[in-house]
């Protein structure tokens, strides 16, 4: 998925639920159905995200999966930001952060962190937001789990340009060390995101040669997920730039 073959990951993920029905292995299913649930978040599928979720929280109830049930607590706090319940939905993820944290899991915590502050963000509490994006890249140093520092430079110059115009020099230096580092670790989607808010960027400055010239090459090396949330941003600001 964050290699950029966005239909194809959606497949698989659907595959390994099957599989996992098949084989009647709850742990199994709990598993595929989260990483079913993260491709439709990534993708933009709010809505076929939570019903992957709510089958999750379900099987974790009944079997008594402690880690699964704080995920899928994590995750319809997601839910619960995006259907316009932002400060109840955060006060959820806020709590299963926190669960997660008691059983003592610190896989994925980054990227964990990453998506609350983009919570936060989106209620408008940016100073929060980037407290928890330094949080994320304190956790990354301490697991050595390096893969989503390149979203934390990117929503990090995004928060900070949303709260302070002015800060467009700091923020263009943060979407440049997210693409520099999406670019090392051929993480093709992140590497569209932070292509698509510096081009952005430059579009607002009056640069737009330069703009395209930076988004275009990034979306034509896709060949698929083209309906989806981040390749049709990318498309549209391509069209504006013609």
């Amino acid at each position: 998925m964050y290699l950029g073959h966005l239909d194809r990951a959606l497949a698989l993920s659907e595959q390994g639920v099957a599989l996992a029905r098949r084989l009647d292995h709850p742990l199994s299913l709990a598993l595929t159905l989260f990483q079913n649930g993260l491709v439709h978040f990534e993708r933009g599928e709010l809505d076929r995200m939570a019903e992957r979720i709510g089958e999750l929280v379900r099987l974790a109830e009944e079997l008594g999966f402690p880690f699964w049930l704080g995920v899928g607590s994590f995750f319809r706090g997601i839910a619960r930001v995006e259907s316009g319940a932002g400060e109840a939905g955060v006060a959820q993820m806020q709590q299963a952060v926190v669960d997660l944290a008691g059983i003592g899991n610190g896989l994925g915590a980054s990227a964990f962190l990453l998506v609350l502050a983009t919570a936060l963000w989106k209620v408008g509490r940016h100073d929060e937001a980037l407290g928890m994006l330094d949080l994320g890249f304190a956790q990354a140093e301490m697991t050595s789990q390096h893969y989503v520092d390149g979203e934390l430079h990117r929503l990090r110059g995004e928060i900070l340009l949303d709260k302070d115009e002015d800060a467009a020099g700091d923020a263009e230096s943060q979407f440049v060390q997210a693409l520099e580092v999406a670019r090392r670790q051929e993480a093709r989607l992140f590497e569209l995101r932070a292509a698509t808010r510096l081009a952005s960027l430059w579009q607002r400055q009056g640069k737009h040669d330069q703009a395209r010239a930076l988004l275009a090459p990034v979306y034509a090396w896709f060949t698929e997920g083209f309906d989806t949330r981040d390749l049709t941003d990318a498309k549209l600001l391509l069209d504006e730039l013609r």
